[in-house]
């Protein structure tokens, strides 16, 4: 029986525990005048040090009104005596979902597998072993697209024969950057097939290699 692994690689973002107003109050800042830094968020707190016109800080938070800045040494600023410069958060990262299937072509009807492939949604990457036949290679890009509203892009592996590698990728979310074959793992000369390695990469410009 097939079994079809599926990797989902999501990266989570860590965010502190904070008020929203508090995320925002942090990046650089210039001094204004000037003045003490304290202990905390006012003026009843110790004085810690000083800041002259013009030094740059930089402020990691603030109190629950927001009209006093943290600095990055614990300290804290009236925020009307500092230019604070807003730093704008990373958007989010989005999941990416790869499927890895052992297909083998050799005894399975490419129609059967093609249906399998066109029933699953979502799926930006895949990596299938065991291709037979370069002609499958369009058969299977096309069931990769069935449902997903993007175009399919591939790389067949040129050796293996019989037991080829296809990686199948999502052409709105990846551009192929470069496809080779490892021949470092084929210690003996007749081994099938070498590893085929397909670099892709997201347009926000992270690189990374499906093998």
């Amino acid at each position: 029986m097939k079994k079809v692994l599926v990797l989902l690689l999501i990266a989570l973002l860590c965010s502190l525990a904070l008020p929203t107003h508090a995320q925002s109050a942090r990046g650089p800042a210039t001094v204004l005048r000037n003045a003490n830094l304290r202990g905390g968020p006012g003026t009843t707190y110790t004085v810690v040090g000083g800041v002259t016109q013009g030094d740059s800080v930089t402020v990691v938070g603030c109190n629950a009104a927001c009209d006093w800045y943290e600095l990055a040494d614990g300290s804290w600023i009236a925020a009307f005596l500092v230019d604070l410069t807003l730093t704008t958060p990373a958007p989010a990262a989005e999941p990416i979902t790869v499927v890895t299937w052992n297909t083998e072509l050799n005894d399975a009807d490419i129609t059967v597998i093609g249906d399998r492939i066109a029933a699953f949604q979502d799926v930006d990457l895949w990596g299938l072993a065991e291709v037979n036949r370069p002609s499958d290679q369009s058969t299977l890009e096309q069931a990769a697209a069935v449902g997903e509203n993007a175009e399919y892009g591939s790389v067949l592996s040129a050796s293996g024969g019989g037991d080829r590698l296809l990686a199948l990728y999502d052409k709105e979310r990846f551009t192929l950057v470069a496809a080779w074959e490892e021949e470092a793992i084929n210690t003996t000369g007749d081994a099938a097939p070498r590893c085929s390695s397909n670099c892709v990469r997201q347009p926000a410009g992270r690189n990374f290699s499906l093998w």
